[in-house]
């Protein structure tokens, strides 16, 4: 509602922007008086305004209501004086002349007015063509930045799971949930366990159980905090047996600053492995 209340205040303002508005009034008044001096031998007293008619249309339909007013009325003046008997002279007219010079006045009026709803209507309908327009542009632009980012964050995704892939240091992301999101090759060699054994929530049951309410707590902690800290934990391997992971815990954010995962680079010490009959 408060677009199409602007957009209708905006139309009104149609013939705004056009400069020169009441000196071509004015210009109109002189040619039109000179017209109809030339056809007064033809006319005399007969149709003394039809000249000032057409020349307020025409100033209505380029420069707007203020303009088309004044020589409409302008026109009332002129013409009584010089084309209504008797001439050069400014007198009542006559009740015959009076009829007709009201005439002229509504008829003059109304067209103004027709005319300036119409170019009220046109520029109104080009103020909405424009507007839709551009939103359409802003919508098509958004959605190729979007569609740029996506692509974008998913070859940044793939370049980096590429690079620690071939990393010999083992690497890992963790979601905010403290489930793994991603591990590397070496981190799958190390525990000897199968490629995407340890994705989601079943990294849990390779964790030490002595270890596992510790990390879950630090992860915790880290979330709240965004701190880096130092962690350690025991994975189980394929053998039975628990290998030390020790390393430190960060955070990645986005551009606004809100922490969006979690990264590591344990180091497995293989001086470290803990024989275990756990299950």
């Amino acid at each position: 509602m408060a677009f199409e209340e602007n957009t209708l205040r905006n139309a009104k303002r149609w013939a705004a922007g056009r400069g020169g508005g009441y000196p071509a009034a004015a210009a109109a008044l002189f040619v039109a008086t000179l017209v109809r001096m030339e056809l007064h031998p033809i006319f005399q007293a007969n149709s003394p305004f039809v000249t000032y008619l057409i020349g307020a249309f025409l100033i209505e339909f380029y420069f707007g209501l203020g303009p088309s007013l004044v020589v409409a009325l302008g026109g009332v003046l002129i013409g009584v004086f010089f084309f209504v008997p008797p001439f050069g002279e400014l007198l009542m007219p006559e009740l015959g002349d009076l009829v007709f010079v009201i005439g002229y006045v509504v008829v003059a009026l109304l067209g103004i007015v027709l005319i300036e709803t119409l170019q009220r209507s046109r520029y109104e309908l080009r103020l909405l063509r424009e507007v839709a327009q551009a939103r359409l542009e802003m919508l098509e632009r958004g959605r190729v930045e979007r569609a740029d980012a996506i692509e974008a964050a998913r070859t940044s995704d793939r370049r980096y799971r590429e690079l620690a892939a071939r990393a010999s240091a083992v690497m890992y992301m963790r979601r905010l949930d403290g489930n793994f999101e991603y591990l590397n090759d070496e981190f799958y060699a190390l525990t000897g366990l199968d490629h995407g054994a340890l994705d989601g929530e079943t990294w849990a049951r390779a964790v030490h159980p002595d270890d596992l309410a510790a990390q879950q707590s630090q992860w915790r902690e880290v979330a709240m905090t965004g701190e880096e800290q130092e962690s350690s934990f025991r994975i189980r391997g394929a053998d039975g047996r628990y290998r030390l992971f020790a390393g430190s815990v960060r955070c990645l954010e986005d551009k606004r600053g809100k922490i969006i995962r979690w990264s590591g680079s344990p180091v497995a010490d293989a001086d470290a492995s803990i024989a275990t009959t756990a299950s």
